[in-house]
């Protein structure tokens, strides 16, 4: 799959994340911001020759792309919720409105810095 493939698939589980975001669906919405993500910075790596990594941390896929600090940090903040409230026997966190309006930030900052570097 080519990299652009990823990055419209990021685009529209960012768009879905937004979605549920507006309509109280806060663990799914959470869930597609990190997916937004980890499928962004997967198509960024592609572009660059690394081939696809296979994980679900994002932070360290934003390290392995050489993503500027700010960016690492934010892309950290979703890695957490690949696994946690979307299955019943994960720990689960309450996700506040506060909470989900700051993983939506976080998942712009990274999709704003893939844009702006393919």
């Amino acid at each position: 799959m080519a990299h652009e493939e990823w990055v419209e698939r990021a685009e529209k589980d960012f768009e879905a994340a937004r979605f549920n975001h507006e309509n109280g669906f806060n663990d799914i919405a959470a869930f597609l911001y990190q997916q937004a993500v980890e499928k962004s910075l997967k198509g960024v790596l592609i572009a660059l020759g690394q081939g696809l990594e296979r994980t679900h941390d994002c932070f360290a896929l934003a390290q392995k792309a050489e993503a500027p600090d700010d960016v690492q940090d934010a892309a950290d903040r979703l890695t957490l919720f690949y696994t946690r409230n979307r299955y019943p026997d994960r720990a689960s966190v309450e996700i506040t409105g506060r909470k989900l309006n700051l993983l939506q930030s976080a998942a712009e900052e990274v999709l704003q810095w893939t844009r702006s570097t393919l």
